[in-house]
């Protein structure tokens, strides 16, 4: 309750999104249910039931005991495999 007071609490200061940096080392579940609790944004600046923009580090290389895909379903997720196939491509 905590961490979603204080997510909460800069909602209503106008932040519209937030970083989750190292999000494969909490649980999915837990993630789910903080995100779940967050307010909608101000509906002066955005469309109402609006819900603030959201995004997760989880480094998945592929051989990872966590997968990203654990992930997708609860907010985007950043995908570190997609610049290693980039730089496959230019070699």
């Amino acid at each position: 309750d905590s961490i979603a007071g204080y997510l909460n609490h800069l909602i209503s200061l106008g932040v519209a999104g937030f970083r989750v940096d190292a999000a494969k080392h909490m649980w999915p579940g837990d993630l789910r249910a903080v995100f779940g609790r967050l307010h909608d944004l101000n509906s002066a600046y955005f469309p109402s039931g609006t819900k603030p923009f959201i995004f997760q580090e989880v480094i998945d290389m592929g051989h990872e005991a966590i997968s990203a895909a654990e992930y997708t379903g609860i907010a985007r997720v950043t995908k570190f495999i997609y610049g290693i196939k980039l730089a496959d491509v230019f070699r």
